[in-house]
């Protein structure tokens, strides 16, 4: 090999290095609100990136505003626009700092849950509107149900029916995986269409007998189930889901 083909392998792998720690830099260290805007509301809290904001003229608008609650040590964002905590913000590939153009990108929240003969939940927000905002119900996430017995349904998915039953007879406690899985067994989940905005359910007992704890919650997509095929050990587990803040770009 020549002199001149080792520099130009040796100047091809410094170029590889260096746009590896400058993508890593962005990735990581690459500032998310805008200039001379706090992007967290403690030094360990979630990073709020533009087009929400912390403080009058570091948000979008109103629905992007973000109150911290500093009585709390670790508080979580709060949406004022729409009454709830967020639990982590997550930006896509698209964002782009100098204009902030977004085509879809998404926040955590923790998700409503719909309760039946169970000792908790009676105080949990149980149902979401968004209509008007320009935040949407990510289709990443699913419907599920945690039960014996349980036949759960969204309300407000138009034309299309939304739900699942799972059940806990002998007869399902054969199914592969049952008690690992979310398939019939104590646990059932389906998908949820596209661009909702509106989300309630009902929850309700497959069969006459005694009273149950059973629930229902859209979860992440990774959201694991391994340890939720019974309501009891969800009580103190946080189930979040996934928004989605979508602005017009040109």
């Amino acid at each position: 090999m020549n002199c001149d083909l080792k520099h130009f392998f040796f100047a091809f792998f410094l170029f590889k290095i260096y746009g590896y720690i400058v993508a890593s830099a962005f990735h990581h260290e690459f500032p998310v609100a805008l200039p001379n805007c706090i992007d967290q509301c403690n030094r360990a809290g979630v990073r709020v990136p533009y087009p929400f904001g912390i403080g009058k003229g570091c948000y979008k608008s109103k629905w992007f505003e973000v109150v911290c609650n500093h009585s709390l040590h670790l508080s979580f964002p709060f949406l004022p626009s729409i009454g709830l905590d967020v639990i982590s913000f997550s930006l896509t590939d698209d964002f782009i700092y100098e204009d902030r153009s977004h085509k879809s990108n998404g926040f955590q929240i923790q998700s409503p849950r719909k309760t039946s003969g169970c000792s908790y939940g009676k105080k949990d927000v149980q149902s979401l509107n968004l209509t008007g905002s320009p935040f949407f119900i990510s289709d990443n996430n699913k419907f599920t149900a945690v039960g014996c017995n349980i036949k759960a349904m969204m309300v407000g998915t138009g034309p299309q029916i939304v739900g699942c039953e799972a059940r806990c007879g002998k007869e399902t406690r054969y199914y592969k995986d049952a008690d690992k899985s979310c398939v019939g067994y104590k646990c059932c989940q389906t998908k949820i269409p596209p661009g909702l905005q509106v989300y309630d359910s009902t929850v309700e007992k497959l069969e006459p007998g005694k009273n149950v704890c059973q629930e229902a919650y859209l979860s992440r997509e990774d959201f694991s189930t391994y340890t939720l095929t019974s309501p009891d050990l969800t009580e103190n587990v946080i189930v979040t889901m996934d928004l989605e803040w979508r602005l017009e770009v040109p």
